[in-house]
């Protein structure tokens, strides 16, 4: 399985096009990355906008397009957002750090299938913007005396094209003069050895998990979910926080056991002082991702399970069957690791919230960030 999702992702290494906004094109990093490309084809272009007029037909993401082409490009609008959490959710105090657009894992469940207008992966390249507009933040966070968690990990995989771009090892430099932001670098990639040896206590790399029978249909371009931990006990081992994201659980029909599986490897692994937090979260989509998924992917099991139009307008379990994920899930959490583990839920109501840990959501009590001193 390694193998196979290796071949996989390094096809997406290999470009045959670079196209370059011309804005961009005369950046030092812009001409280094490009020097390791001699063989591809350079096209300069006047903005994105011009791509995505002449692929506007194509979905996303083409295999042989989307995985051997790539767009560098200017980001024009503000790096950092609040995570779109869903109306009516509880919201964990997330931001988004804009890097780029899309992800060559393609995962069955992913919302990127149904909400990009490009078929091929962008990277943004303006580091000085980038890092002008954060030590902003900064600035004003140490004002405020307030921190926020922040992580690249929404529109793309944080570490999908490390191995080509140096992209997180450059973020963490910057990241390590930056005590009030916590950075988090989310991926289902193996690619974090080059970060190795270089830990600040404000950066967590983190993965994003399932089980491996859920993985082998779900998400069978990634790396085993069992080598994912792997790489995040070399983590550990070099001196890093890490964090876990069981985001979305599937309910298979025999998700307890699955679940229970990869959580023992888990902690056989990593010792519950290492981990950040752990997130959960169950599956949901826009309603309009069902049928993508039914004809992209035609070998998932995601769609086997009743759903439900929630609160927000998404496809999700009834409310009865996730309240008994979250709680199998906080028993193992706790009961395999211990009480101290950091957990919380993504995109889930109040109500949810008070079901699984008996208490009424607070502001600023059920943050993840009461571990982040």
């Amino acid at each position: 399985m390694l193998k196979e999702s290796q071949d996989r992702i390094h096809q997406s290494h290999n470009f045959h096009n670079i196209y370059i906004e011309k804005e961009v094109s005369q950046d030092i990093w812009v001409k280094d990355f490009l020097s390791t490309f001699p063989c591809a084809q350079k096209i300069e272009i006047e903005s994105l906008s011009q791509i995505l007029e002449k692929t506007s037909s194509l979905p996303y993401p083409v295999d042989e397009e989307g995985f051997h082409s790539l767009v560098l490009a200017k980001q024009r609008g503000p790096f950092i957002r609040p995570c779109p959490c869903s109306q009516e959710s509880i919201r964990c105090g997330y931001y988004f750090l804009s890097v780029g657009l899309g992800c060559p894992i393609d995962c069955s469940y992913c919302f990127l299938q149904g909400f990009l207008n490009t078929p091929f992966p962008v990277l943004y390249t303006n580091f000085s913007d980038m890092k002008k507009e954060l030590i902003e933040w900064e600035n004003r966070l140490s004002k405020e005396n307030r921190r926020i968690r922040i992580g690249t990990g929404e529109m793309t995989d944080s570490l999908i094209f490390e191995p080509l771009t140096g992209y997180a090892k450059r973020l963490i430099q910057i990241f390590s003069q930056l005590p009030h932001m916590m950075l988090e670098l989310k991926t289902k990639s193996i690619f974090s050895d080059s970060l190795l040896g270089i830990p600040f206590d404000n950066i967590v790399l983190a993965w994003s998990l399932n089980p491996c029978e859920i993985a082998q249909l779900e998400e069978p371009n990634a790396p085993c979910p069992k080598d994912r931990i792997l790489a995040a006990e070399k983590a550990v081992k070099s001196g890093y926080k890490v964090g876990f994201h069981f985001d979305p659980i599937v309910a298979y029909p025999n998700w307890k056991e699955l679940y229970y599986e990869i959580l023992c490897f888990l902690f056989q692994k990593i010792p519950c002082q290492s981990i950040a937090w752990i997130s959960l979260g169950t599956f949901r989509i826009f309603p309009s991702l069902r049928d993508t998924i039914r004809e992209r992917h035609p070998e998932s099991k995601s769609l086997w399970a009743e759903l439900v139009t929630g609160y927000d307008g998404k496809l999700r379990y009834f409310r009865k069957q996730r309240k008994e994920i979250y709680c199998f899930m906080r028993d193992s959490i706790q009961n395999l690791g211990n009480s101290s583990v950091p957990i919380y839920l993504c995109m889930e109501s109040k109500e949810l919230w008070q079901d699984v840990f008996g208490e009424l959501y607070e502001p600023g009590r059920n943050t993840i960030l009461r571990e982040f001193k």
